[in-house]
This record gives structure tokens, sequence and C-alpha cells, in this order.
């Protein structure tokens, strides 16, 4: 989706650094953005276009956008399209991070 450019640029971005390196704010914020701005079109993009691999390091800012919306639709969602990830290693660590945004909805 053309709407969702500058989350593709900020996670080609993180995919260009070390795995320990904590991308720097402008970035993270561009993600955290990209799916609050317009959390149904998120949704879809997430649910159709959203690469395994975007998937993955989107997974960083779960707890990002859970805290900021509390919305059980985009933990449903996530929860669907983690079912979807053949890589077992990525697969276990989205599932983590799934768990961890999840408490947002129990505050």
């Amino acid at each position: 989706m053309e709407k969702f450019q500058n989350l593709h640029a900020a996670i080609l971005n993180r995919r260009r650094e070390s795995a320990a390196y904590y991308y720097p704010d402008p970035w993270w914020e561009k993600e955290v953005a990209a799916i609050t701005d317009d959390l149904k079109t998120a949704i879809e993009f997430i649910d159709a276009d959203c690469s395994d691999e975007e998937f993955y390091w989107l997974g960083e800012v779960f707890e990002d956008i859970m805290d900021k919306t509390r919305s059980a639709d985009f933990l449903a969602c996530l929860r669907r399209r983690v079912q979807r990830v053949e890589n077992p290693e990525w697969k276990a660590e989205i599932l983590e991070d799934i768990r961890t945004a999840a408490e947002y909805l129990d505050e």
C-alpha cells in the first residue's frame, strides 16, 4: 500500500542495522505513527500486504502501538498474522512481542 511508504522505509532502515542496534527514535516514531494514524488501514496492510520479514521487524513497536491504541482489533490482527509466519525463530520472537503488547488491554 502506498500509504505505508514511510513504514516500509523505516523497516528497511532497521533491517540494514545490526540486530543489537537500537535504531533512532525518528524511525521508531515513523513506524508507530504509520500504524496508529490509520489503524483500520494498518490492520488491512498487516493482514494482506505485510511480508513476514516486515512483520518480524514491526514486532519491536507492537507495545508502543498497543499503549497508544489499546485496540483489541489490532491485537486480533497480530494474532492472526503471526500464524502465517513461516520462520520458527521469527514466529517465536513475534509471539513474545504480541504477549507483551497484549498486557495493555489488561490495564
